[in-house]
Order: structure tokens, then sequence, then C-alpha cells
């Protein structure tokens, strides 16, 4: 099936390193968070975004099960 095969591919790429948005843009994780900066300035769009990501509550989902996926390569690595 197309999607395991995807899957894989995405999970065989994050265990060297290389980590795929599954979403296709970032935008899309934190729609509907209330981040009110125009997605045209993405400097000003990410800095908000971000923020947001800092002062929120952790999940298990979405955006922060990749930031923590990232986080475990790194210090496993590095740490």
């Amino acid at each position: 099936e197309l999607e395991s095969g995807l899957q894989a591919v995405i999970d065989q790429c994050a265990n060297i390193g290389l980590f795929l948005v599954p979403v296709g843009e970032l935008e899309y994780w934190l729609q509907g968070r209330g981040i009110s900066a125009s997605k045209k300035t993405k400097w000003a769009w990410a800095n908000e975004a971000a923020q947001y990501i800092h002062l929120s509550e952790t999940e298990d989902n979405d955006i922060w099960k990749f930031i923590g996926q990232v986080g475990r390569f790194l210090e496993s690595q590095f740490g």
C-alpha cells in the first residue's frame, strides 16, 4: 500500500536525522490555533508560531510529536 510504503520511507529518513514534515507545510500544523500573523510574511508568522509552541501545553500529536522526535534524535546523537 502506498501510504504504508511512504511512512516507511519517512521513518527510515528520521532514523538518519532527515526529518520530513508530514503535512507539506509547517503552517498546516497550526491552523486554527489563533496565529494572527500573515502567512505571506513568513518571518513574522514563524516568530509568532514559535512563541505559540513555546508557551502552549505539550500535546502528543502534530508539531509537538515531530519536535519531540527531532529532539530525541539529537539527544541520542549528541546528548
